[in-house]
């Protein structure tokens, strides 16, 4: 664990991975952030100093763009099976009831992706390689079968790097992604 931190209802857990290629260079850093509801930590918190900053950022007014996007029925099953991420309330309804879920429902990453796609095409030329830091908080449920909306609220730039705050909403028009930061090469 990277970082450990008492919060009211809970405790916050963040893990640090890093991914190298063969040759043992980096390819990408990843953080990982559980909030454990009701699991109480013992002592005071430790290590929020080593995350990374994601700048907070407040719209001033309509998102600069906006596109929904339908999320097929099957969509959880196929990321679930390509992804190898394997957890039922992905892909068994009978599971997902059984967790207090209404149904199966899409993956926060197949979400993300979603979302990094039309950044991406949109914002960066279709050049993911530009693409440096992305950040964001899975905050809602994505129903299969559902539409989402992807929305850019901002956009910044500071010489040679671009930054990007985006959401996304679900069908109830509720954020499934809060905090969406990505920065990229101009």
């Amino acid at each position: 664990a990277v970082a450990i931190a008492p919060r009211r209802g809970g405790t916050l857990l963040a893990i640090r991975f890093d991914a190298v290629d063969e040759a043992g260079a980096p390819v990408f850093t990843e953080y990982v952030g559980a909030f454990l509801r009701r699991v109480r930590c013992a002592g005071e918190a430790t290590g929020e100093e080593n995350l990374p900053e994601v700048p907070s950022f407040e719209p001033d007014g309509s998102p600069l763009w906006e596109v929904p996007i339908h999320i097929d029925p099957l969509a959880a099953h196929v990321f679930d099976g390509c992804g190898g991420l394997h957890f039922p309330i992905h892909t068994s309804k009978r599971f997902a009831r059984s967790v207090g879920l209404p149904r199966t429902i899409l993956q926060g990453t197949a979400t993300l992706s979603l979302a990094v796609r039309e950044l991406t095409n949109r914002e960066l030329d279709g050049d993911p390689n530009r693409l440096r830091s992305l950040a964001c908080e899975f905050t809602g449920l994505v129903l299969p079968g559902t539409p989402i909306t992807v929305r850019v609220l901002g956009r910044e730039q500071t010489g040679d790097t671009g930054r990007l705050f985006f959401d996304v909403l679900n069908a109830e028009e509720k954020k499934a992604i809060t905090d969406g930061y990505a920065t990229y090469a101009l």
